[in-house]
């Protein structure tokens, strides 16, 4: 029978062996950090590597700087009984490790797989803002056992692409009660929130899991360093670190608020870049350093609810910080002039322009946005010499950048229609005709505004037979929407105010098509008689409400979300 002695030194001989093996293990993956330390976070999925650090699927934690210089020795002092174990023993430690092995490699293949599916369910929300695309992306999060950054960051993008949407918590099964009570705080009801709160809450999330998982990973070598850990936490080895929030994850987030359009929503994105500096500033971590696409954002998020003075702030702050604004950051700042409803929008607009011309080359957008601005302030000229301009340096630089396309177009035949104008429809159907004859494919608002600029003209043959030539063409081309229908209808109110056969047959071209909307009975009672309109409406039917459901299957009412100004 073993003495005390010998069953403590052979314990301790155990003890010895699985820590040496842990070590030369240790010591053979920081010798790869030291060569490739830019790398290491992403070597074992190098597909998944997207022009940042910590994206990867696999994140490796470096050891404490104090155990990286000590372990040289730690080893030497360990190696010996190493030599003196049997090979029954060595066999059964392989077969363990290689067990455990085997579970990280299973663990990090199915996060892989749910990550890509995930990934595509992003792609799914950008193209088509589809809300149940964010719902499942969000589910199948909740099914990772051991989710990384690169699933928590494709499930921002899915929320970021689908704002200002607002989606049902209540669809998502989350694998965690506390994460879902917190997911589901805010909202009209028990279950519908904003996607960006939705985004937020996750963001604190990553946060709050990165947190436990540094924790625990620095407690295991502290335990290591005073020789207090099972053999069992030797062999499994430290826990890993496996989700941080990064620059990335933060600009998503700003993103997702930045599309609300309000002021309220651009603070929370300032909010969220502020939190990001200062952490960044008291850690030096550089995957925390807000860059040009975090400003940008933040500049959007104040342009969509015009306020250039925060914008033009931004700007110098960026230039403080060795952020060099480029077309995207004066792009923002000529949108909030636009958007500003001030008096010389247009002006100040154009003059913005002159100025940030000798700074970055401008695009097409540049002076999109500044003819909005004339647009606003009621200038359609102005906004037409730019586009005058605007071609003119296109054919002779032929930068494609500043080719003008119907956004463009769109933009300068609202602001005829919109216009008093004399021969304003006259001017917009030039403009339309010069479309065609670029091959510049038209749309709905093209249509539409060249349509509001005929009803909105005085009465006369030519802009009569342009109205109805223009109409019937967009509804044999099946491209008739309600504000269609509605602007043909506002037309035979002016048109037309003793003849109610146009007008008929223009809402029973609606009521065919589904397309009847409030718009669309507001008009008709204005362009036919009384008792013409009850005839057709129905006296039960005076709402838009109260109307059969065959007759507004179609339409589709883009309502903005009410932008909130404060004093500038």
């Amino acid at each position: 029978m073993p003495t005390e002695a010998e069953t403590m030194g052979r314990t301790c001989e155990r003890q010895l062996l699985v820590l040496c093996k842990r070590m030369s293990r240790m010591l053979f993956l920081l010798s790869i950090l030291t060569i490739i330390p830019c790398t290491s976070s992403w070597m074992i999925n190098p597909s998944l590597k997207k022009g940042g650090r910590n994206i990867g699927s696999v994140k490796l934690f470096r050891a404490p700087v104090g155990l990286r210089e000590s372990s040289s020795a730690l080893e030497q002092q360990t190696s010996p009984p190493l030599l003196h174990a049997s090979s029954e023993n060595q066999e059964a430690w392989r077969s363990k490790r290689q067990e455990i092995d085997r579970i990280e490699r299973e663990i990090d293949i199915a996060t892989y797989q749910t990550n890509l599916k995930i990934a595509a369910l992003a792609e799914d929300c950008a193209r088509r803002k589809n809300t149940t695309a964010a719902v499942q992306a969000i589910r199948l999060l909740r099914t990772l056992s051991h989710p990384d950054s690169v699933a928590y960051n494709s499930v921002l993008k899915t929320l970021a692409k689908i704002s200002p949407a607002r989606i049902n918590l209540g669809e998502v099964s989350s694998s965690s009660s506390k994460g879902r009570a917190r997911l589901s705080k805010s909202g009209n009801g028990p279950s519908w929130t904003d996607a960006a709160h939705v985004a937020e809450e996750l963001l604190k999330e990553m946060v709050s899991l990165h947190r436990q998982q540094v924790a625990a990973n620095q407690q295991w070598y502290d335990r290591l360093a005073k020789g207090l850990l099972s053999e069992m936490e030797l062999e499994q080895g430290a826990p890993r670190v496996r989700i941080k929030a990064n620059v990335r994850s933060f600009s998503t987030v700003m993103d997702a608020w930045s599309r609300l359009g309000d002021y309220e929503a651009a603070q929370k994105c300032e909010a969220l870049l502020q939190t990001m500096k200062d952490e960044y500033e008291e850690t030096g971590d550089l995957a925390l350093q807000p860059n040009l696409i975090t400003y940008n954002t933040l500049l959007s998020a104040y342009a969509k609810c015009g306020y250039p003075a925060k914008c033009m702030e931004l700007l110098e702050r960026m230039s403080d910080e060795n952020v060099e604004p480029d077309v995207i950051s004066h792009n923002s700042v000529l949108q909030a002039l636009a958007r500003s409803r001030d008096e010389d929008q247009g002006e100040r607009a154009e003059a913005y322009l002159r100025k940030a011309m000798n700074k970055v080359r401008l695009n097409g957008r540049s002076y999109t946005t500044c003819m909005d601005a004339w647009s606003q302030e009621g200038c359609p000229e102005r906004a037409h010499a730019l586009l005058k301009e605007m071609l003119s340096n296109y054919e002779r630089t032929g930068n494609e950048n500043l080719a003008p396309n119907v956004i463009t177009y769109s933009t300068i035949i609202h602001a005829y229609a919109v216009s008093s104008v004399p021969d304003k429809a006259v001017k917009a159907q030039a403009l339309f005709r010069d479309m065609i004859a670029r091959n510049i494919k038209t749309n709905q608002v093209t249509t539409n505004a060249l349509l509001n600029a005929c009803a909105s003209s005085p009465p006369s043959a030519e802009v009569i037979a342009m109205l109805k030539g223009v109409y019937q063409t967009v509804v044999r081309a099946n491209k008739a929407d309600h504000f269609t229908f509605g602007t043909v209808l506002k037309a035979c109110s002016n048109f037309f105010p003793d003849d109610a056969s146009f007008a008929t047959l223009v809402f029973e071209e609606a009521c065919r098509r589904g397309q009847v909307s409030e718009g669309v009975l507001k008009q008709l009672r204005f362009a036919v008689p009384a008792d013409v309109y009850f005839t057709l409406v129905g006296e039960e039917h005076d709402q838009v409400a109260e109307i059969p459901q065959e007759w507004k299957r179609n339409v589709r009412e883009f309502r903005r979300r009410k932008r909130s100004r404060p004093n500038q």
